[in-house]
């Protein structure tokens, strides 16, 4: 049996038992179950009719982050990171949907950056940054420096340094070695303040987003800078593509600009971009998948996967509530959102155009969702 609350839950029982089964949390006006009793038919009052796949089963309970998630980065395919608001630090297994890990921290967690040999997790809280092992064997190292960090933390790809930055006037990047935690270098100073950071596959590059409106890309030789990418509002997210030839960059327009790198770092014409995409508001996660596809997340409550190269969507999922977090698997066939009501979602991705359609699995249950094509939206009564 599906009933619909006021709460805005969907809830299916036993009716037998008189025991829950599973959670959907949509504002749904309207229910059905197929025939076969496989498969529940919902619309909402976002005109928006759903198919949802019974027969993956799923935990009696739904289980997510008891605060806001600020942050989620792989760890493997099939291995999340996730950081909140509380300072709950969790790796999840997306298979058998369940926390094989929790760290608790005394601050909430603001960013998170996995080493790419998946040893070692980063996380930054508000002011401090931390390091520990991601098999839980040691205690968190946080970082020298006292209380002034900002938020963006990144590691290179091989592994060997971590950036952060302090707070001041200037604002500093600082380049640390990642066994010592010595700062390596002179300090990079930015403008104004850091909002993103990024290596080159390289290691021999960064590029710093900033709250001025401009993207820059800096030598780690010698910390100089060497190109410049101008926005029409503030930046949100910075990622090299995996030849290191392109630099994706977001803002709080909703742009994302794909310019051309130089071997040195140098950008031919700041001015004009090799491919400009959009989303409705502003966007707050770039990231790259191994196998090179984009992956954006905006405020507009959607996450989208990009053929980058040529400027094409390939996938979007789309929420109810205001994304918070998001990521993409190494092989980019899972995408992990998280929306401000703690709730973490796993879409498996597909490429079937503009429109295509998506699947979800929700932690921990495992319901599918895709959108309807007009056929199947026509017995609702709906249309696009």
């Amino acid at each position: 049996m599906a009933t619909v609350g006021r709460d805005g839950w969907t809830r299916l029982w036993d009716v037998e038992s008189g025991r829950e089964q599973a959670r959907i949390e949509e504002n749904v006006h309207a229910l059905a179950f197929s025939v076969d009793d496989t498969t529940l038919w919902s619309a909402n009052a976002f005109h928006l009719a759903q198919q949802w796949d019974l027969t993956l089963g799923g935990a009696a309970r739904r289980i997510s982050h008891r605060a806001r998630v600020k942050s989620v980065a792989f760890c493997g395919d099939n291995r999340v990171v996730v950081g909140d608001s509380d300072g709950v630090v969790a790796m999840w297994d997306l298979e058998a949907m369940h926390r094989t890990a929790e760290w608790h921290y005394g601050a909430g967690v603001a960013a998170i950056a996995v080493s790419p040999n998946q040893t070692l997790v980063a996380t930054s809280h508000d002011s401090k940054v931390a390091l520990r092992r991601l098999d839980g064997r040691d205690r968190p190292r946080f970082l020298p420096g006292g209380d002034s960090y900002s938020n963006p933390i990144a590691f290179s790809p091989d592994g060997r340094f971590l950036a952060t930055s302090v707070r001041g006037a200037p604002e500093r990047v600082l380049l640390r070695n990642v066994v010592s935690g010595r700062v390596l270098g002179d300090p990079i100073e930015l403008g104004s303040p850091l909002t993103s950071v990024a290596f080159s596959p390289g290691s021999d590059l960064i590029a710093t987003g900033e709250g001025d409106d401009y993207v820059s890309i800096w030598s780690l030789k010698d910390g100089t800078p060497r190109g410049k990418i101008s926005h029409r509002n503030s930046v949100r997210a910075v990622t090299f593509s995996l030849d290191g030839a392109h630099l994706v960059s977001t803002d709080n327009d909703g742009d994302v600009y794909v310019d051309a790198v130089g071997e040195g770092g140098e950008i031919n014409d700041w001015t004009k971009h090799v491919r400009q995409m959009k989303h409705d508001r502003g966007v707050f996660v770039a990231e790259f998948s191994a196998s090179g596809l984009l992956l954006t997340a905006s405020w507009d409550r959607t996450a989208r996967v990009w053929d980058a190269v040529n400027g094409i969507e390939l996938c979007r999922f789309t929420h109810l509530r205001h994304l918070t977090a998001a990521s993409i698997s190494p092989d980019g066939s899972l995408v992990v959102t998280a929306d401000e009501t703690g709730c973490i979602r796993r879409w498996p991705t597909t490429s079937d155009g503009l429109l295509a359609q998506a699947e979800q699995s929700e932690i921990p249950g495992r319901y599918r969702l895709r959108e309807l094509n007009d056929g199947e939206l026509s017995r609702f009564g709906l249309s696009r």
